[in-house]
Protein backbone atom coordinates (compact mmCIF):
# COMPACT_ATOMS: atom_id res chain seq x y z
CA UNK A 1 0.00 0.00 0.00
CA UNK A 2 1.24 3.45 -0.74
CA UNK A 3 -0.98 5.35 1.68
CA UNK A 4 -0.89 5.96 5.39
CA UNK A 5 -3.92 6.01 7.66
CA UNK A 6 -3.79 7.74 11.01
CA UNK A 7 -6.28 7.63 13.85
CA UNK A 8 -6.85 9.93 16.79
CA UNK A 9 -5.75 8.64 20.18
CA UNK A 10 -9.40 9.06 21.19
CA UNK A 11 -10.52 6.49 18.60
CA UNK A 12 -10.65 2.75 19.24
CA UNK A 13 -7.73 1.45 17.20
CA UNK A 14 -9.00 -2.13 17.13
CA UNK A 15 -12.45 -1.03 15.89
CA UNK A 16 -10.92 1.21 13.21
CA UNK A 17 -8.53 -1.53 12.06
CA UNK A 18 -11.33 -4.11 11.98
CA UNK A 19 -13.45 -1.72 9.90
CA UNK A 20 -10.54 -1.15 7.51
CA UNK A 21 -10.04 -4.91 7.12
CA UNK A 22 -13.75 -5.46 6.66
CA UNK A 23 -14.13 -2.74 4.02
CA UNK A 24 -10.94 -3.42 2.07
CA UNK A 25 -10.46 -7.18 2.41
CA UNK A 26 -13.43 -9.14 3.77
CA UNK A 27 -16.14 -7.51 1.63
CA UNK A 28 -13.84 -7.67 -1.40
CA UNK A 29 -13.43 -11.43 -0.94
CA UNK A 30 -9.71 -11.35 -0.16
CA UNK A 31 -8.15 -14.06 1.97
CA UNK A 32 -7.25 -12.62 5.40
CA UNK A 33 -4.70 -15.39 5.98
CA UNK A 34 -2.49 -13.76 3.33
CA UNK A 35 -2.12 -10.63 5.49
CA UNK A 36 0.48 -10.03 8.17
CA UNK A 37 -0.31 -7.55 10.92
CA UNK A 38 2.47 -6.20 13.13
CA UNK A 39 1.63 -5.08 16.66
CA UNK A 40 3.81 -3.84 19.48
CA UNK A 41 2.89 -6.89 21.58
CA UNK A 42 0.75 -10.01 21.59
CA UNK A 43 -2.41 -8.76 23.36
CA UNK A 44 -3.84 -6.65 20.51
CA UNK A 45 -3.98 -9.82 18.39
CA UNK A 46 -6.57 -11.32 20.74
CA UNK A 47 -8.78 -8.25 20.63
CA UNK A 48 -8.60 -7.94 16.84
CA UNK A 49 -9.31 -11.65 16.31
CA UNK A 50 -12.35 -11.41 18.60
CA UNK A 51 -13.65 -8.35 16.73
CA UNK A 52 -13.10 -9.96 13.33
CA UNK A 53 -14.87 -13.13 14.48
CA UNK A 54 -17.81 -11.04 15.70
CA UNK A 55 -18.03 -9.20 12.37
CA UNK A 56 -17.57 -12.25 10.13
CA UNK A 57 -19.85 -14.50 12.18
CA UNK A 58 -18.32 -17.69 10.81
CA UNK A 59 -15.10 -19.65 10.86
CA UNK A 60 -12.21 -17.93 9.09
CA UNK A 61 -8.46 -18.08 8.73
CA UNK A 62 -7.09 -15.01 10.52
CA UNK A 63 -4.19 -12.87 9.37
CA UNK A 64 -0.73 -13.77 10.59
CA UNK A 65 0.14 -11.69 13.64
CA UNK A 66 3.70 -10.86 14.62
CA UNK A 67 5.23 -8.49 17.11
CA UNK A 68 7.62 -5.74 16.10
CA UNK A 69 10.36 -7.64 17.97
CA UNK A 70 9.68 -10.76 15.91
CA UNK A 71 9.73 -8.72 12.70
CA UNK A 72 13.04 -7.03 13.47
CA UNK A 73 14.55 -10.28 14.75
CA UNK A 74 13.52 -12.08 11.57
CA UNK A 75 14.98 -9.39 9.34
CA UNK A 76 18.25 -9.37 11.25
CA UNK A 77 18.54 -13.17 11.33
CA UNK A 78 18.21 -13.29 7.54
CA UNK A 79 21.30 -11.13 7.10
CA UNK A 80 23.66 -11.99 9.94
CA UNK A 81 24.13 -14.03 13.09
CA UNK A 82 22.52 -12.15 15.94
CA UNK A 83 21.84 -12.93 19.58
CA UNK A 84 19.76 -10.48 21.62
CA UNK A 85 21.53 -8.78 24.50
CA UNK A 86 20.53 -9.79 28.03
CA UNK A 87 18.00 -7.50 29.75
CA UNK A 88 20.56 -6.38 32.33
CA UNK A 89 22.90 -5.19 29.56
CA UNK A 90 20.04 -3.33 27.88
CA UNK A 91 19.03 -1.71 31.17
CA UNK A 92 22.59 -0.51 31.77
CA UNK A 93 22.78 0.86 28.23
CA UNK A 94 19.58 2.86 28.79
CA UNK A 95 21.00 4.16 32.10
CA UNK A 96 24.21 5.31 30.37
CA UNK A 97 22.31 7.07 27.59
CA UNK A 98 20.09 8.88 30.10
CA UNK A 99 23.10 9.79 32.25
CA UNK A 100 24.85 11.32 29.24
CA UNK A 101 21.96 13.08 27.53
CA UNK A 102 19.17 13.69 30.08
CA UNK A 103 20.79 13.65 33.51
CA UNK A 104 17.80 15.45 35.06
CA UNK A 105 15.77 12.24 34.74
CA UNK A 106 18.07 10.58 37.28
CA UNK A 107 17.75 13.23 40.00
CA UNK A 108 16.40 11.60 43.16
CA UNK A 109 16.66 8.09 41.77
Amino acid sequence: MDNITTYSFCDSFIDKLATHLEDNYIRQGFDLSRLAIVFGGKRPQLFLQRELARRIGAAFFPPRFITIDQLIGGVIEEHEMFLPAPDLDNSYLVFRIVRESARELLVGR
